[in-house]
């Protein structure tokens, strides 16, 4: 594999022991040697299961390292990556998986009944939360050699189903490059390094989740704190917690967060940047955050763009 698309592996040369990703519920951390092994045995498992460039692999999960243990192995070995919506009723899982027909589905146990619905073949699936899906990590842990594939910038990296089009929802497909150079226009844009810290509420299905913010921080060497079941005092907490420096909310968000009572108390001096998408937000906002004295921004993107287009 050529080396500059698995910048992951270059980023684990550089700092391994760096902190790549906390899991806020748990409080589980992984560093960039780990997030790197972890995809390595992965893409070992999928590759001795015969995988091959090109194949679909799907995940159904709320927020989690899963996302970028699926997303980094299929990187490794050309496969395609592909998030599913989770809010989704499971006439249209079903749609989407008959449209992407992938070769293997990952699931959290929390979608065990819809998977049961959606999906007939039992040694195809696997649950990320379960102890065979660690067993399978510790098992490849040190079966690492994959067959060789010729892989170009241009190859399909992740397919990313957007409801932006009248209709069921499409397959954006998302090469190497644009996933890449997505990132690095994010990190020149916003100033990106390794001192800085996220916290993702944003599901990680969705491009905003996924690509906006989440992959520029771990490429550029910060911290990515993921986070489910948003709420103005959890928020507060991880922010302040975990010393984030850079948040993407949707507009909705940043008005629960900027009503609360908390915020107007809360101290998030090492918050360098509030960052917006999906919709408009009303003056109020800014004024809110102004009064705060931290910057805010908006910005626009299309799940099919990579998705940064401006701020």
């Amino acid at each position: 594999m050529r080396w500059e698309l698995d910048w992951l592996e270059a980023r684990a040369s550089l700092t391994p022991e760096a902190a790549a990703i906390v899991d806020a519920g748990t409080g589980q951390n992984w560093s960039y040697r780990e997030v790197n092994d972890r995809a390595k045995a992965i893409a070992a498992w999928m590759d001795s299961n015969g995988v091959k460039k090109g194949d679909r692999i799907a995940l159904l999960a709320p927020n989690g390292i899963c996302y970028f243990d699926m997303l980094f192995a299929c990187g490794k070995i050309g496969a395609i990556f592909v998030p599913l919506n989770w809010r989704l009723s499971v006439d249209e899982l079903a749609s989407i998986i008959e449209d992407c027909e992938p070769s293997i589905l990952a699931f959290h146990s929390s979608f065990t009944k819809e998977v049961t619905m959606i999906w007939g073949e039992e040694d195809r699936c696997i649950q990320i939360n379960g102890s065979r899906f660690s067993r399978l990590i510790e098992q490849f842990a040190d079966q690492r050699e994959l067959h060789e594939i010729d892989l170009a910038e241009e190859d399909p990296l992740a397919m990313i189903y957007t409801g932006g089009t009248t209709g069921k929802p499409k397959g954006a497909v998302l090469s190497h490059r644009a996933i890449i150079w997505n990132s690095v226009s994010t990190i020149a844009s916003w100033n990106l390094t390794n001192e800085d810290t996220t916290v993702t509420y944003l599901p990680l299905f969705h491009t905003g989740g996924l690509n906006a913010l989440s992959i520029p921080i771990l490429m550029a060497g910060g911290k990515v704190v993921l986070a489910n079941d948003f709420t103005p005092e959890n928020a507060i907490d991880s922010l302040m917690k975990h010393k984030c420096t850079i948040v993407l909310f949707v507009p909705t968000m940043h008005h629960m967060l900027v009503k609360s009572e908390l915020f107007q108390k809360a101290d998030l001096k090492d918050v360098k940047l509030f960052l917006s998408g999906g919709a408009p937000c009303p003056l109020d906002i800014y004024e809110a955050y102004k009064r705060k004295g931290i910057a805010f921004k908006e910005g626009y993107g299309l799940t099919e763009a990579g998705p940064n287009n401006f701020t």
